[in-house]
C-alpha cells in the first residue's frame, strides 16, 4: 500500500504540475494578446459605423483577428459583456447583421471558436 500511496501522490503531483504549466501558458498567451491588441500599428482600420470602429489583422498563423472599439458598452460590467460573447450560437437572434451563428468549439470558460455569417447592407 505504501507503493500505491506514493504512486498516487506522484500522479497527483504530476497532474498539478501539468495544470500549473497550462495555466502559465495561457497567462503568457493572454498577456501577449493583450499587448498585441494594444498595439495600434499592426491593425488595419476597416470602418467606423454606428459608433463602433472595426479593425482587422492577419496573424502569423494566418488566422484573422478582429477588434471592435466603441462607446456603446460604456458602463456595462465586463462580466455581462463576456456573458453575451459566450453565447455565440445566439448571435443571429439579436445581432442586426448576423444571419447565422454557430459555436464550433469551446476551449474554456472564456475561450471559444465560432462561425458567424455577417451580411452588411450597402449604406450609401
Amino acid at each position: 500500500t505504501s507503493l500505491s500511496n506514493r504512486a498516487c501522490a506522484l500522479y497527483f503531483y504530476i497532474l498539478k504540475c501539468v495544470n500549473l504549466h497550462n495555466i502559465q501558458k495561457r497567462a503568457r498567451l493572454f498577456n501577449k494578446s493583450k499587448e498585441h491588441h494594444a498595439n495600434e500599428i499592426d491593425w488595419t482600420r476597416h470602418q467606423n459605423k454606428f459608433g463602433v470602429a472595426t479593425y482587422y489583422r492577419q496573424e502569423e498563423d494566418k488566422s484573422l483577428s478582429i477588434k471592435l472599439e466603441g462607446g456603446c458598452l460604456m458602463g456595462v460590467p465586463v462580466l455581462y459583456q463576456m456573458a453575451i460573447l459566450r453565447e455565440m450560437d445566439l448571435f443571429h437572434t439579436w445581432s442586426p447583421f448576423c444571419s447565422k451563428s454557430k459555436m464550433l468549439k469551446r476551449r474554456g470558460k472564456i475561450e471559444a471558436l465560432g462561425w458567424l455569417n455577417i451580411k452588411v447592407p450597402l449604406l450609401g
